[in-house]
């Protein structure tokens, strides 16, 4: 649901999904963009970081 609702947001996030989705059909997109929020929620709670 996170990776859907990016595609109206402000963010690097967004424009990821915009960009994902103008290349390849919609839940192709949304997975892929589900993805790239995983690993950087995984790496941020690995290291700590906010």
């Amino acid at each position: 649901m996170a990776a859907a609702a990016l595609r109206t947001s402000q963010s690097a996030l967004g424009a990821y999904f915009r960009r994902m989705r103008a290349r390849m059909d919609k839940p192709k997109a949304v997975t892929a963009a589900a993805h790239k929020l995983a690993r950087l929620i995984y790496t941020m709670l690995t290291k700590g970081e906010e």
